[in-house]
């Protein structure tokens, strides 16, 4: 407590001053600096030291203590350290972008842009056909516009060899997983009966297909699976031993990759201009070339014969070759 000028002690904030002493019978009026110390209005004058002091003393004691002003300092930086910060933001969006990409390679492996051609029976045809358009260097939507009559042109090939080579005829067999709907109409009993069923429209390919189709565009195809959640090469197929010309031309191009997931084939945008990863091209361990469960028919209820000129699917495919 702070002592006061008369010998007295007072708060000196709440405590009023001794009354000023009586002149003449009135209360002698106090005055500072030539001033009154009450206002014209009647109320305390501005300039009174003392209601100065009651003012300073009253703003301090509502003013946060250091204290406060600490805490409150403190909260408001723990409030912005725990804003996200642009590196924060970037590494969440990171995350976010490598869970996409994971979510996406359920149907585009290795994070490559898928290509479904459609199809209707006829899917495999299609999607080998795509994938040597774009080895070849045509555009996506070139392909993918043309992917119907690539499809019909493909098979007619594929099947205009089998039926001159006949090169399945001692390994035919009448397997149990053929129904009306691969086979596109009855299931064939002999080895004529298969050359026939061969062309129908929406049949699904099966691995002597495949080995025509590697034969006739000179190429390897390999097969990828979706199995129990990812992708594995379940098939390699080159151009028949028959034909050393189309070997040797199939050895120095790229391989055909073709995607099989729900019975369904599609394809993929190379990883480069005209390339896939070349690891794909690595030899398989054992003898895969015949693989009963590598059939696939598509998704599209269009039909699967299509009709109009198909000189633009002759000519991303080539001429077709002459066999002897």
């Amino acid at each position: 407590m702070a002592k006061a000028g008369n010998g007295f002690q007072r708060d000196p904030v709440t405590a009023k001053p001794p009354a000023p002493a009586l002149k003449d019978g009135k209360t002698e009026e106090m005055e500072v600096d030539g001033e009154d110390k009450m206002d014209e209005k009647g109320g305390m004058n501005e300039n009174d030291p003392l209601e100065k002091r009651r003012k300073v003393d009253a703003d301090t004691a509502a003013a946060p203590t250091p204290a406060r002003s600490q805490a409150r300092t403190e909260a408001k930086n723990d409030i912005i350290t725990a804003a996200p910060t642009p590196a924060r933001s970037q590494v969440r969006t990171e995350a976010k972008n490598d869970i996409d990409a994971k979510r996406a390679s359920l149907s585009a492996p290795w994070g490559l842009q898928e290509l479904g051609p459609g199809g209707d029976g006829d899917c495999g045809y299609r999607a080998i056909g795509v994938a040597y358009g774009l080895s070849n260097g045509e555009t996506v939507e070139k392909v993918i516009t043309e992917a119907k009559k690539l499809g019909a042109t493909l098979r007619a090939r594929a099947t205009a060899w089998l039926r001159q080579k006949k090169k399945s005829k001692d390994s035919f067999a009448v397997d149990d997983m053929w129904t009306t709907g691969t086979e596109d109409g009855p299931i064939p009993t002999s080895y004529e009966e298969w050359l026939i069923a061969t062309a129908r429209p929406r049949r699904w390919i099966d691995g002597p297909g495949f080995a025509a189709a590697a034969t006739v565009l000179a190429r390897q195809i390999l097969i990828f699976k979706f199995i129990e959640g990812r992708w594995c090469r379940v098939a390699h197929y080159e151009p028949h031993s028959s034909d050393a010309k189309a070997k040797l031309q199939a050895s120095r191009l790229p391989v055909l990759p073709v995607f099989l997931h729900n019975q369904h084939y599609t394809s993929v945008v190379p990883a480069t201009e005209k390339a896939w990863p070349s690891e794909w091209s690595e030899p398989l361990d054992g003898s895969l070339t015949q693989q009963a469960d590598c059939r696939g028919a598509g998704k599209s209820t269009a039909s699967a014969a299509p009709s109009g000129n198909f000189d633009e699917a002759d000519r991303i495919l080539g001429p077709a070759r002459t066999f002897y």
